[in-house]
């Protein structure tokens, strides 16, 4: 933009920040002292607004509980200003409409936790993660599939797979759950020659339709709620050796597990399952959830990957269960979800931000993946 175009910009209607009408002003130092003093205004203003929003004080300094000197808000308020609830240490990367969760893995491997909260919006994540309901009722959605879970029941989320928590159509009484998230690679060996217990449960995960759902019935004979509870109290009081205590009881948990996936007929590959869809510097999934408001080519992305389009697409559903385009049309309708539950923008503004065509194409997708036009989804909540 020339100067003269930028002066006219500043002085005109269409400015975020507008300099009064007849000011002339030929120092260039004055024009930018005035272009500062509106641009903090305004900042200030947007800012104010976010912060009641949310529901925070920013005459105080910003949100309580806030990292010092920064004024930022934790993570469990931005999450709540937006339905979901995100668990401790944990954190979205990037916008705030993005699927991603990021962890660290490096320097907190495992977590465990109670909850009790009843909705968390869509999202995925590279970690293991585990629910053991103790009370009440709470629905999951797991790839689009809903599970509906009673008390004793327990829900696993495999790393990649987009879950969810949704509101229960009835009340659901004094609800109260337990979490324990973890990298795989924690848990424990077993004995030479055995499979290895990260590459079983790696294995399930890759299945095309992988058990999640272990019911009350299935776990009657082991003591899982009180694994959850070990791994809580030893989480929380970190005493001596914690970690191995943790760790251990993590991998007895996956033991059961794998003992009842067996027992209903559950298929075990031999081979190891390598992620061909993610490497240090590309990653497929984590590119769709950044880009999936923009047009997407398949063919850049197995181009991405080193493979010819038809080798991508057919070892694509292979792992995830749908074709590459399924894919993108569910992540896109997963953040549409998320701005139809929490906001009042109309279904064109929808399609625009999550990468329909238009509203109609929106409303097609939407259908055939949630059974329900966008309409009948907010008469629901």
């Amino acid at each position: 933009m020339s100067k003269s175009k930028r002066k006219r910009f500043l002085f005109s209607r269409s400015a975020p920040f507008r300099i009064p009408a007849g000011f002339c002003a030929r120092n260039s130092a004055t024009i930018a002292k005035i272009v500062a003093f509106y641009a903090a205004a305004w900042y200030k203003k947007r800012s104010d607004l976010l912060y009641e929003s949310l529901g925070a004080d920013p005459e105080a300094g910003g949100f309580r509980g806030c990292r010092r000197g920064t004024g930022l808000p934790p993570a469990s308020v931005c999450c709540r200003a937006a339905g979901a609830c995100m668990c401790p240490g944990t954190q979205r990367t990037g916008s705030m409409d993005e699927l991603f969760e990021y962890s660290d893995i490096l320097n907190a491997p495992f977590q465990a936790f109670p909850g009790n909260w009843k909705r968390v919006k869509p999202h995925w994540h590279y970690f293991t993660e585990m629910v053991y309901l103790v009370s009440g009722k709470l629905v999951a959605e797991i790839s689009g599939t809903r599970y509906a879970m009673a008390p004793g029941d327990m829900i696993i989320f495999h790393p990649k797979q987009i879950h969810a928590f949704l509101d229960y159509p009835e009340p659901a009484g004094d609800l109260r759950f337990y979490v324990v998230k973890f990298d795989e690679m924690i848990l424990s060996n077993t004995t030479p020659g055995s499979p290895k217990l990260p590459r079983l449960l790696e294995n399930a995960g890759s299945q095309g339709n992988p058990y999640n759902l272990i019911t009350a019935a299935e776990l009657r004979y082991n003591p899982v709620k009180l694994f959850f509870e070990n791994c809580i109290w030893e989480t929380e009081h970190k005493e001596f050796g914690y970690d191995i205590k943790v760790a251990s009881t993590i991998s007895l948990i996956i033991t059961e597990l794998i003992r009842i996936w067996l027992r209903k007929g559950f298929h075990f590959s031999g081979q190891h399952t390598f992620d061909q869809f993610s490497s240090k510097d590309f990653s497929v999934l984590e590119y769709i959830d950044m880009h999936s408001a923009e047009h997407i080519s398949i063919e850049m992305l197995a181009q991405k990957c080193g493979m010819c389009y038809s080798n991508f697409a057919r070892r694509f559903k292979a792992q995830f269960g749908k074709t590459c385009k399924e894919y993108i049309e569910f992540v896109r309708v997963c953040k549409a979800d998320t701005l139809l539950l929490y906001t009042d923008k109309t279904l064109d503004y929808i399609s625009q931000e999550t990468g329909f065509s238009d509203s109609s194409h929106f409303i097609r997708v939407y259908k055939k993946i949630k059974g329900m036009t966008p309409k009948q989804r907010r008469m629901e909540l």
